[in-house]
């Protein structure tokens, strides 16, 4: 998708809501697919993007917070977490 809207690798970021929702697209089939890291960081892009186009207050960053808060909650009912690493992402969540 990088390649589709010409951004180069260390370039700066394309600040775009068509392609912002086209990587949601991709992070919802990470997540689907139990892939929750990935997904967390691609949500925390777009949501990046978002909020620099319409500023941290608009309601359309309110999707990516949630994708964001359900990839947390996954993380944080994993058995391999201690419980520091419980407590932070609880701080997180609620």
């Amino acid at each position: 998708m990088e390649r589709i809207i010409d951004k180069k690798e260390d370039g700066p970021e394309v600040n775009n809501i068509t392609y912002a929702y086209r990587l949601q697209t991709v992070a919802d089939g990470l997540r689907d697919a139990d892939r929750n890291e990935e997904a967390e960081k691609l949500y925390r892009r777009c949501q990046t993007m978002v909020g620099s186009i319409f500023g941290e207050d608009h309601p359309c960053i309110l999707s990516y917070n949630g994708n964001i808060i359900t990839c947390l909650s996954v993380k944080l009912n994993k058995k391999d977490k201690s419980e520091e690493e419980k407590a932070e992402l609880r701080k997180v969540v609620e």
